[in-house]
């Protein structure tokens, strides 16, 4: 009698689902009227998880290291899609994407779900596919405010998943907040992503020898490597040192959004890593 039941639960959020996300029930977005940030989520996206023919976005819980540096912003790419109807949730996603409360499909895994594409163009298909993969860097060379905002926040998410990882390798748990946001980005006010990744790489041994000298106990080892940083920061400026660049990390390659945005955007290629964010380039 119980199979039953949950036969038809399932028979009846199927169909929950089916007429919740008709793709027919939402008015298409056209490719001109994207946003220069929107235009970057979505190649970011579409370059990592898109299906070989276009009809559908896998999920992205398969991908999220590769889109972005953190989940904070992968997050952040997805909410933008979805919340203007750029991308929709596939009706034909696995039901476990989809919470069970009330039997509501409203309520789903934002990285669980396949989404279709709802974006249309005046030309053929060849040509979406080509815009949306490629987005054209002159639609980017006139915003200067857009290039040194967006690349100073590709930077600093690359610093806070170095500085996580670092910290994770030796033991350190860490969930940065508003003050490490904030050193990090005072830190880019005078140094590039390769020169920050020097100040934590320092930090951390030196947070690591002093916990193993029981000089600081473990819970505070995370905000000891912090308060390093930033001293360790203001002390460079304040002496004009010429800091190290340090090389990319093995175990975290270089993800879609800043391969896209510097090499594609802003054309500069390893600079974006090697150089202070800047609004000359």
């Amino acid at each position: 009698m119980r199979k039953k039941e949950i036969e038809n639960e399932k028979s009846i959020k199927c169909e929950k689902i089916k007429v919740a996300y008709d793709p027919e029930k939402f008015k298409a977005i056209t490719e001109e009227s994207l946003t220069k940030k929107q235009r970057l989520y979505l190649a970011s996206i579409l370059r990592a998880a898109v299906s070989e023919d276009f009809s559908y976005i896998n999920p992205l819980n398969e991908f999220d290291e590769v889109i972005s540096p953190t989940p904070t912003l992968a997050k952040e790419m997805v909410k933008e899609l979805l919340n203007y109807h750029i991308i929709i949730p596939y009706r034909g996603s696995t039901l476990t994407a989809f919470k069970e409360a009330n039997l509501s499909p409203n309520i789903y895994n934002a990285f669980s779900v396949h989404y279709l594409l709802n974006v249309e163009s005046p030309k053929d298909k060849e040509h979406l596919i080509h815009c949306l993969l490629n987005p054209e860097p002159a639609i980017f060379k006139e915003d200067q405010e857009f290039r040194y905002e967006t690349w100073k926040r590709i930077a600093r998410e690359e610093c806070m998943q170095y500085l996580i990882h670092s910290l994770k390798k030796v033991g350190f748990d860490f969930n940065p907040g508003e003050k490490t946001i904030a050193v990090v980005n005072g830190l880019l006010d005078y140094f590039s992503t390769s020169q920050i990744f020097g100040i934590i790489f320092r930090s951390v041994a030196n947070g690591t020898k002093l916990y193993q000298e029981k000089k600081i106990e473990k819970e505070n080892a995370a905000n000891f490597v912090i308060n390093q940083c930033q001293t360790y920061g203001e002390r460079a400026i304040a002496e004009g040192w010429d800091l190290t660049r340090y090389r990319r990390d093995f175990d975290l390659p270089q993800t879609k959004i800043s391969e896209i945005f510097y090499d594609r955007f802003l054309q500069i290629g390893s600079l974006g890593f090697d150089h202070v964010p800047t609004r000359d380039i």
